[in-house]
């Protein structure tokens, strides 16, 4: 099951609008990014940008442009973005987080913590490693698990400031709350894997394991964020909850999908008209694995979809410095990602993968 093809979205800061009838600018970001190589549209040519932001102009009658952000040289690792004006024109997906200028922080333990979550930053042995982070103010949150390795209570720190050297006092045991069990069904059944996870109103991102638990509602504040995500088959869906719980319902037929690779991967499928897709070539299937993430919105799959079958090909820009062996040669994985928003603010959709040689 290709659980890591869940991240199916970007950042999509502004839509286009066309009314002054000039071309609409797009504009790619991507931090940390070698290089960007764009093209306007499927026959226009490809042209390269070093460094990590790309502006050029769509076709303001509606073709499809691409984008390939090189992020790294040395493993061959990137991704790329196939859309039209109508599905956006400013995106923004980093190579990496930044930690320019990151300190040491550590965390001196009142009673045992099995995990320190700051901001984006995960540390899984907060009583002898220290976290690096850049300075600033965080929230702060601690977890404890049970014996099965589920995590049963947390404590919130709320507006920590963190500058070099400083020492953050994590006592679970007196400082905690327990969490909340929540039902979480698909179809009326449990799903076949599930996880919760929870970011605070400082931007602190933790996992709260696989057991459908949750922070209890007299230890958050506003901003606070529950996730859920659901897989069951090749289903997925992922939608804010609390302590209510949820229930998902199909609301889609699943698609046909096949996969191939001649000079490119190749997706394709019938069915899932108005989803976007993410199409990933990697060399295994774990989400630390170098490769390639081929973005597709509903527009720009709408003009490659013919007679009800839609095809997505990864691009491969044709530019100096571009080296075909950065894709994966096999066995790879190949996955295929499909989804479309719910009403709650989630999304829904379809997750598909094999293993894959190229020729």
């Amino acid at each position: 099951m290709a659980r890591r093809l869940l991240g199916l979205g970007m950042v999509l800061a502004v839509a286009a609008s066309c009314g002054d009838n000039r071309p609409p600018e797009v504009v790619v970001s991507a931090r940390g990014a070698a290089w960007i190589a764009t093209r306007a549209a499927p026959a226009a040519p490809w042209v390269r940008t070093d460094g990590a932001t790309a502006v050029f102009d769509a076709d303001g009658d509606g073709a499809t442009y691409d984008a390939v952000i090189v992020c790294r040289t040395d493993v061959g690792a990137g991704w790329s973005l196939t859309a039209t004006y109508e599905d956006g024109v400013i995106w923004d997906r980093p190579c990496r987080a930044d930690v320019t200028g990151a300190v040491d922080v550590g965390f001196d333990l009142g009673s045992p913590a099995d995990a320190v979550f700051i901001g984006e930053v995960a540390n899984h042995a907060p009583a002898t490693a220290p976290t690096q982070v850049p300075p600033g103010t965080y929230d702060v949150i601690a977890v404890v698990d049970d014996a099965q390795g589920e995590p049963t209570r947390v404590e919130l720190q709320r507006g920590v400031r963190i500058v070099a050297g400083t020492r953050v006092d994590v006592d679970v045991a007196a400082g905690g709350v327990d969490l909340v069990p929540i039902a979480v069904t698909v179809d009326g059944g449990r799903p076949d894997f599930g996880s919760v996870t929870f970011t605070s109103a400082g931007g602190t991102w933790a996992s709260l394991g696989t057991a459908y638990r949750v922070v209890p509602a007299a230890a958050r504040a506003d901003g606070d964020l529950h996730l859920v995500t659901v897989f069951d088959r090749d289903y997925f869906a992922e939608a804010p909850v609390d302590e209510a719980g949820i229930a998902f319902e199909r609301e889609f037929v699943s698609p046909d999908v096949s996969f191939a690779w001649t000079d490119a991967p190749v997706a394709t499928w019938r069915g899932a008209p108005g989803h976007r897709a993410r199409l990933d070539v990697v060399a295994d299937n774990l989400a630390s694995s170098p490769g390639w993430f081929a973005y597709a919105y509903p527009a720009a799959l709408a003009n490659q979809t013919v007679e009800g079958v839609t095809t997505l090909v990864m691009p491969a820009p044709v530019v100096d410095g571009w080296d075909p062996a950065w894709w994966p040669t096999g066995p790879a994985y190949i996955g295929l990602g499909l989804a479309r928003g719910r009403a709650d603010g989630g999304s829904a959709g379809f997750t598909f993968g094999e293993a894959i040689v190229a020729p």
